[in-house]
């Protein structure tokens, strides 16, 4: 078989509750609540060190659910990580044993941080 990517995608709770078990087989799933973005950010962690840009995502409708669909065109803009969000980073890395992660957040119109998913090797 073929390696294949599988973007993010938004479904509605009948569609999980109906699909078949072959469907949920194909690949991992993660099921989350939707929350409505104001932006993304991807920080880059090392030992204490943390390097963060905000994900144009909002920018465009094929973009708004996975910015992966625009990753040549969006705008990754640096910006500033919160205090609080970069020490529960330090405690993961710790806690995992890790010396870097590539993590993933959602920010809300409100400005809370959502945590999506840390990427030890940076993919």
């Amino acid at each position: 078989m073929e390696d294949q990517v599988i973007m993010t995608m938004s479904c509605e709770p009948t569609e999980v509750r109906d699909a078949a078990d072959t469907d949920i087989a194909a690949a991992p799933h993660f099921f989350q609540k939707r929350i409505i973005k104001d932006h993304e950010v991807r920080v880059f962690a090392h030992r204490g060190a943390c390097f963060a840009f905000q994900i144009t995502s909002q920018s465009y409708p094929y973009t708004q659910v996975d910015w992966r669909y625009g990753s040549g065109f969006l705008d990754f803009q640096p910006c500033d990580t919160p205090p609080a969000i970069m020490e529960r980073i330090d405690c993961f890395l710790a806690a995992f044993g890790l010396f870097y992660g590539s993590f993933d957040f959602i920010v809300d119109s409100q400005g809370a941080w959502w945590f999506l998913e840390c990427n030890e090797d940076g993919q």
